[in-house]
């Protein structure tokens, strides 16, 4: 906690809680561990937090936009790109996931 109130207090703009160890992209977000150290995080800092790093699925969505301020999705778009490089409407299958990860976030905090 120290640690998070000392980045806290030089920071500016928004913070950036990383959701987990390990490789980005990969499987195994543990969203009730996101959501402890969101509460923390908020407990020492007075910034919007924003939480990226694991984020795949509407369902990873959904529960880290309970408590974040903000969602960073990286990975799953370069997949999905990657598997679509060929695709004759590659901006309407982004487009459409984004549709899908944004009614993710209309929930009630």
């Amino acid at each position: 906690v120290a640690r998070m109130k000392s980045i806290a207090d030089s920071a500016s703009g928004f913070l950036y809680l990383v959701s987990k160890t390990g490789v980005t992209g990969s499987d195994g977000l543990n969203t009730g561990d996101v959501g402890t150290h969101i509460r923390t995080l908020r407990s020492v800092a007075r910034l919007p937090i924003c939480v990226g790093f694991g984020i795949s699925t509407a369902e990873d969505v959904a529960s880290v936009a309970a408590t974040a301020d903000g969602i960073v999705i990286g990975s799953a778009y370069e997949r999905l790109i990657e598997e679509n490089l060929n695709h004759a409407d590659l901006p309407g299958l982004l487009a459409e996931r984004t549709k899908i990860y944004k009614a993710a976030t209309k929930i009630t905090r």
